[in-house]
Formats: C-alpha cells, structure tokens, sequence
C-alpha cells in the first residue's frame, strides 16, 4: 500500500482549503467556478476543473456544516452560494424530496429485476434488499403523513395566537 503524500505546499487538504476559503465571506456570497478553481489550485501542480472543484464541495460539505453551520449550493451555471440561516430549511427540505425520488427508483429497480438472470444466491439477496426497501417506504409515508398533521396543527396555533 502507498503511503499518502501531501502535494499542497502548504499541508492543507483540497477539502480544508476549500473551507479555509468559503467561510471568509458572508452567508449568501456567490463562488463562481473560475473563482474556485483558482484557489483550489493554489500551492499545487495541479489543475481542478468545474467536475474536481464539485467533488471537493461535496466530500467537504459535511464538516462545512458541522463546524460551521453554513452550506454551499449549486447556482446552475455559475458555481456556489454560502447558505444563510434562513436557507437551511429549504436546503433540506430539496434534499429530502431528491431522497424520496432516489427511494422510488430503487424500489422500482428491485420490483423490476430480471429475477431470472440472477443466480440463487444473488435472489435471494435481492429479494431481501426489495422487502426492506419496502418497510423503509412505507414507514418513512406513515412518518411524513405524521409530521404533516403535526406541521399543520403548528400552523393553526401559530395562525390563532
């Protein structure tokens, strides 16, 4: 095994010197690509386009939001804005309608699979994947319909005071 080396001059990985950088400017700050690129550059041989600066935002968005509370999200085209507190609601609220959509086609995957062509084992298997992928579905609907009457009682007494 290869040990890892450090190719930044200064030690920092591509995912700190993304952080480094971001958390400098004011929630709402737009980062074009060019602009990311460049800095994510810096100090190294070598170059990042838009598909290497997307994958150090997304390896470096977990510890941008724990140590930090703040988010980067795409502006189709342009590059990165630093989230404000008010976004991180809609920010997760996109993310978990992608999830229900990613669900849905897995199940639909699995409903649909050429249970011919598999051998016993890998059936198997696939069919226990497709019962859990079931269970998780159908208690993740009886959970959103339970945060939707919830949510809606949060309305009417926010409304009513």
């Amino acid at each position: 095994m290869t040990a890892f080396t450090i190719s930044r001059v200064d030690g920092r990985s591509n995912q700190q010197v993304l952080i480094d950088y971001v958390v400098t400017r004011e929630p709402g700050y737009v980062f074009t690509f060019d602009e990311l690129q460049e800095e994510l550059s810096k100090g190294t041989d070598r170059e990042f386009d838009r598909q290497a600066v997307c994958a150090v935002v997304g390896q470096g968005m977990s510890r941008l939001l724990k140590e930090y509370q703040r988010r980067l999200f795409s502006i189709r085209g342009r590059g990165y804005r630093l989230s404000h507190g008010n976004d991180h609601m809609a920010l997760a609220t996109t993310d978990q309608r992608r999830a229900a959509k990613q669900q849905a086609k897995a199940l639909l995957t699995l409903q649909n699979a050429p249970w011919e062509e598999m051998d016993p084992t890998v059936r198997e298997v696939t069919q226990a994947h497709l019962v859990l992928t079931v269970g998780v579905l159908a208690n993740q609907q009886a959970l959103d319909k339970r945060m939707a009457r919830i949510e809606d009682s949060l309305r009417g007494i926010a409304g009513g005071s």
